[in-house]
């Protein structure tokens, strides 16, 4: 339109990229139904551009881990879990000539089921129960970038075996 101003940005492919990582992960139940579950995933990237390293691979989280708490037996399905994503790059460049980092962000779910006799099952989960933020910023408190609020969620289902 005559007269605005537009930024428009669009991705690109760039020359290469590496990803260097591991992942441990544990599970442990107990006779009495009750467990514990955690897992820990570690990656370092790299990534080039007209054959420059413009830094990390975008869209990939450093670190990120997860515990849970379980509890299975008979019929009874309940567990309890935190799940912690490390700061990452959202995009090595942007019209500033800085980098967006995503803030590091902790997600809670809790999900219930109950089996009925006939395979007959009633679940219910909730997401984001701390009703977490993601939020992203060009690498000073002064220029944030955006902001994204999901807010909590619940589902409730329903399953037959046949």
């Amino acid at each position: 339109m005559p007269g605005h101003l537009f930024t428009i940005v669009s991705p690109i492919n760039g020359d290469k990229a590496t990803v260097l990582g591991f992942e441990v992960g544990w599970q442990h139940l107990l006779d009495n139904g009750f467990g514990i579950r955690a897992q820990y995933t570690y990656n370092k990237t790299r990534s080039w551009v007209d054959g420059e390293l413009v830094g990390e691979l975008e869209g990939v989280a450093p670190a990120s881990s997860s515990l849970g708490l379980i509890y299975e037996k008979g019929p009874v399905s309940l567990n309890l879990s935190a799940d912690y994503t490390s700061p990452y790059t959202v995009t090595s460049g942007t019209e500033l000539g800085v980098p967006s980092k995503a803030k590091a962000v902790t997600w809670v779910t809790a999900q219930a089921s109950y089996e009925f006799n006939g395979g007959f099952k009633l679940t219910l989960e909730g997401r984001n129960l701390t009703n977490a933020q993601e939020r992203t910023d060009l690498g000073r408190r002064d220029l944030p970038y955006t902001y994204n609020a999901y807010g909590r969620s619940f589902t409730l289902g329903a399953s037959l075996k046949f």
